[in-house]
């Protein structure tokens, strides 16, 4: 028995980043030129600088380039393309040193099945079974297998400053105030 006030309800990702409308607008694209347009206008990337645009959109064409090739419908396309974007979103805010493969592919693993079993109010069945394994396989060789790469190019960098000085240098004492000025001291020695 599941207790629901105890259980999260889950987050469905079906319409979150990607509407009918934008599957509509991408599924009627007559060029490669548009469709990266279309996804940066849905995606929002123009909130990046010009080298990480490029990447993002590369990423998202990609993504949607395997949804044709796996001739997904518009729900699973649009999942998928938001599953993808999520992963992506939530790598990009955490620290480089915080993040890693196995704690992004948990991510990634949790949205799929989440997705992938109809188990309401936990989990929706938008994925066929004969879908999650490709979903798997294509996230692993396009995405988590350059985990390192776009985390350094999207992630939060670190960075640490260092100040050098002269080796061997002596810093001298501060200079004592006149004895005008002075106050006096009184040692009590046992």
């Amino acid at each position: 028995l599941i207790d629901l006030n105890q259980t999260k309800m889950a987050s469905f990702l079906m319409w979150k980043y990607v509407s009918p409308d934008d599957i509509d607008r991408l599924e009627s694209s007559l060029d490669e030129a548009q469709l990266r347009m279309l996804l940066y206008e849905i995606f929002h990337i123009s909130t990046m600088d010009i080298k990480k645009q490029r990447i993002a959109i590369n990423f998202h064409y990609f993504n949607y380039a395997f949804c044709k090739s796996r001739a997904f419908d518009a729900i699973r396309t649009a999942t998928f393309l938001s599953i993808m974007n999520e992963v992506f979103i939530c790598d990009t805010k955490i620290k480089s040193i915080q993040n890693s493969t196995d704690k992004s592919f948990e991510r990634f693993n949790s949205m799929i099945l989440r997705h992938s079993i109809e188990r309401p109010p936990l989990s929706q069945q938008i994925f066929h079974v004969a879908d999650v394994e490709p979903i798997v396989n294509y996230a692993l060789e396009r995405y988590f297998k350059r985990f390192s790469l776009y985390s350094y190019i999207f992630g939060v960098q670190t960075q640490v400053i260092l100040k050098q000085v002269t080796p061997h240098e002596v810093e001298f004492p501060q200079t004592s105030l006149p004895l005008n000025e002075s106050t006096e001291v009184t040692i009590i020695m046992n």
